[in-house]
């Protein structure tokens, strides 16, 4: 055998099975799905470009039954409370830019690499909102940044984040200040939870997968929602979680906040310790 030749072949194979292992940007139509290792984000054009849904090895973990991500919810003219942002309408596009590993590519082009994130910048009533959703192959992490640029119209409430999780999921445990909440999902419309919290994790019996969805601190939420800034609802369709928080209260005040999420592989009896090992690690999932 030649070495040469060996070598060389040993070489394609490894350009190939790198390529392979690539994430990638994919455009169908307006509608973008970014790829990076076990996971997949798809986001929805018709939702003011917002996450329709996460899957993790082809299982979707976050659905499009409802929401996700940043909404407000203001006291308009007509509508004492009238919401605004991700499917509820009247956000304002401004910016959506794609980036793959540091570089800014170009929208309707399908690109290869291992980190993706998408900036969009737009409109909620009175507040700029500024959000950086990146995935790679070690998860999602996301930022969320709203500066108040008008008095009016006045602010009710504020959610940063919002998850629609699958209602496969069953059970879930939530690390709050210096203690451990749990609990499983009913599906019955109930809430669950209420707290202000560091991390939550859930797991899925049935398909054998945990999520870790973790903040780098505790966002502590004061007014109606005073330590309780966090809550499930377990409806039929799915496990959503809110993320409710204080509002910018002065013109040219900002407001940032981020979580990360990492999927992994359990069974009934490892998921928690693995998923206790994710949190603990959130900086860097």
């Amino acid at each position: 055998m030649n070495p040469r030749l060996s070598l060389a072949g040993f070489a394609g194979w490894l350009l190939a099975a790198v390529a392979a292992c690539a994430g990638s940007a994919q455009w169908t139509g307006d509608q973008l799905a970014l790829t990076a290792g076990d996971y997949r984000v798809e986001f929805r054009a018709d939702c003011a470009r917002t996450i329709g849904r996460i899957l993790y090895r082809e299982n979707a973990i976050v659905n499009t039954t409802g929401a996700n991500q940043a909404v407000i919810n203001v006291k308009g003219e007509e509508n004492p409370r009238e919401w605004i942002g991700t499917c509820h309408g009247g956000e304002e596009m401004e910016t959506f830019d794609l980036y793959v590993d540091g570089k800014r590519a170009e929208a309707n082009v399908t690109v290869e690499g291992a980190v993706f994130k998408v900036v969009k910048k737009s409109r909620l009533g009175p507040i700029a909102y500024h959000s950086e959703v990146e995935i790679s192959d070690q998860g999602i992490h996301e930022i969320a940044s709203f500066e108040r640029t008008a008095w009016q119209p006045e602010i009710n409430v504020m959610y940063p984040f919002m998850h629609c999780w699958s209602k496969d999921f069953t059970r879930w445990f939530a690390i709050t200040d210096g203690a451990v909440e749990q609990d499983r999902f009913y599906g019955d419309n109930r809430y669950l939870l209420n707290k202000d919290v560091l991390a939550v994790a859930l797991f899925d019996e049935q398909r054998k997968i945990g999520v870790c969805y973790c903040y780098p601190e505790i966002y502590r939420s004061k007014g109606k929602m005073k330590d309780k800034a966090n809550r499930f609802w377990s409806r039929p369709i799915d496990n959503k979680l809110y993320f409710r928080a204080d509002t910018p209260e002065n013109v040219g005040e900002k407001i940032r906040y981020e979580c990360r999420i990492t999927a992994f592989d359990a069974d009934g009896e490892n998921w928690k310790g693995k998923a206790r090992a994710f949190i603990g690690k959130r900086e860097n999932p």
